[in-house]
């Protein structure tokens, strides 16, 4: 695969992968060198540069969605009782 890169950043390889499918997502990058090596995070996720990649040696790149979390569904979700609860409420 090539890229025609037009700011030399994790965004232009995660457009041309993905062809801009999730524009509207936020996302963590992850590299690493090797299969046997742990993934590192990359600070500043899409807007980081490239060329990172060809100094260090990277080769392998992940791209992970960050779960869109609802907070009014959480808070609704808070105040419900759980079987757990429940149960500790009962056997006081």
């Amino acid at each position: 695969m090539s890229i025609e890169s037009i700011t030399n950043k994790f965004c232009d390889l995660f457009d041309a992968v993905t062809v801009e499918q999730y524009d509207d997502r936020k996302m963590q990058v992850f590299i690493r060198k090797k299969k046997s090596e742990s993934w590192q995070e990359v600070d500043n996720g899409l807007n980081n540069d490239l060329k990172i990649l060809e100094v260090f040696g990277f080769l392998q790149v992940k791209f992970c969605l960050i779960a869109n979390i609802n907070l009014d569904m959480s808070a609704s979700t808070q105040s419900k009782s759980n079987a757990f609860s429940i149960l500790m409420k009962n056997s006081k």
